[in-house]
């Protein structure tokens, strides 16, 4: 059903494509082809009989995710999850794009993704609510673990929701 929504997604915002500013790289990540890598090794993962099977297949699933070559995310669409503050002032944005989630990350030791409300994109964020759809591109954050960092607390989490940790470099709203 995911591959679904993003295709329907990218059809129905091909407008907005021209509106979000950006140096287009020749390298960035597909919306689709990560969507693709997601969904294959969730399905592997549901489908083997061990846990040294299953834990195969998150190592097979880094190994695709590394060969995409880029940590940059061009153009993607999806729908909010949340918007919110911290007690600094600064916002986090979780988007649902389609088999996965990007969110924001709020470390122990002030090492958080979070956006400063100087930042413009601070203000683009400002309307945003549960359940809009927006178009955005941003980077996602190196693990030696999953090659894009990932934040679920289990194997099984992160395996069948994974929640990938996203910086937002521009976020726009569409219809």
């Amino acid at each position: 059903m995911g591959l679904v929504m993003i295709r329907v997604a990218l059809v129905s915002a091909a407008i907005s494509l021209a509106v979000i500013p950006h140096a287009l790289s020749q390298t960035a990540v597909s919306q689709q082809d990560m969507a693709n890598i997601v969904y294959r090794y969730r399905q592997n993962y549901h489908g083997a009989s061990t846990e040294l099977q299953k834990t195969a297949q998150r190592i097979m699933r880094k190994e695709s995710i590394c060969g995409i070559g880029s940590y940059e995310a061009v153009n993607w669409y999806g729908v909010v999850i949340d918007v919110r503050s911290t007690k600094e002032g600064k916002a986090g944005l979780s988007v649902n794009a389609g088999e996965f989630k990007l969110v924001p990350f709020d470390g122990f030791f002030g090492d958080s993704n979070f956006v400063d409300s100087t930042s413009p994109i601070y203000q683009s964020l400002l309307s945003l609510k549960k359940g809009d759809k927006v178009a955005f591109h941003g980077v996602f954050h190196k693990s030696d673990k999953d090659c894009f960092r990932e934040m679920s607390l289990t194997e099984n989490g992160s395996m069948t929701s994974p929640d990938f940790i996203f910086d937002f470099k521009a976020v726009i709203p569409y219809h």
